[in-house]
């Protein structure tokens, strides 16, 4: 019984050191890709799902009709913001 652990154990190292060097070793993040990635609404809108729930949210990207204003202007509103843009516009 401990001889097939071992084995497993033995076989999932060796994986793993091969996963290390062919597919990890030399990687070099890219800093302006992953910020332009960090800045878009897709962390906000997985943040605000956690919060709000996956419904709500999704109930406001249907709402936006693909404009992303107005998609910001009801996240806005969703986070409580008391002023979103074009509150006082008349």
């Amino acid at each position: 019984m401990v001889f097939p652990i071992l084995e497993a154990m033995d076989l999932l190292a060796q994986g793993v050191t091969s996963f290390e060097e062919k597919c990890i070793r030399g990687l070099e993040p890219v800093i302006d890709l992953n910020q332009a990635h960090a800045n878009t609404l897709i962390p906000r809108l997985t943040r605000l799902a956690q919060i709000h729930g996956y419904s709500k949210v999704n109930t406001l990207c249907k709402q936006a009709e693909g404009d992303l204003k107005k998609l910001e202007m009801l996240l806005d509103h969703l986070l409580g913001d008391p002023h979103p843009p074009g509150a006082f516009a008349k």
